[in-house]
């Protein structure tokens, strides 16, 4: 069985009238790379049952795992949108920029409904945050609402 070691921390945006949540892994990491995982609607930490397999696979290639708790997160569905996420999101980079002075650069792997707020954080995300991004994987992306309007 697999498991993660780590830090869970708190990242907010000034605006905000709470902080927010994210699990770093390894525990003790000098890694200068940071891949963020994103769940899809009601997941949170340890979304998907390869979070794990991916986390030690990141470790073992320099790579820091990040899985942010959002706002949308858990029973959150329904009462935030893409563009909300998308700003969480880029302050949780901004937040990785500055109290990790040696961040090289970012990857974001999007789960589900994580797919589209990859894809909405691409398009709305500050030049800060997108001159370190370097990759965004979609995994499993589907539209959860044409979905459910198919049942």
């Amino acid at each position: 069985m697999l498991t993660l070691t780590g830090a869970l921390f708190r990242f907010k945006h000034s605006s905000w009238p709470a902080p927010l949540q994210a699990f770093e892994s390894p525990a003790g990491h000098a890694h200068r790379n940071y891949v963020v995982y994103l769940g899809g609607l009601t997941d949170g930490l340890l979304a998907c049952s390869y979070v794990e397999a991916l986390g030690a696979e990141c470790d073992r290639r320099g790579w820091a795992l990040v899985q942010p708790v959002l706002g949308s997160a858990y029973a959150q569905y329904g009462t935030a949108t893409l563009e909300r996420d998308a700003e969480q999101l880029a302050e949780l980079f901004s937040t990785l920029e500055r109290s990790r002075p040696t961040v090289s650069s970012f990857a974001i792997v999007g789960h589900s409904t994580g797919c589209q707020d990859a894809v909405t954080l691409l398009e709305r995300a500050p030049v800060g945050v997108r001159r370190r991004l370097r990759a965004a994987i979609l995994q499993a992306p589907v539209s959860d609402r044409e979905a459910a309007s198919l049942e």
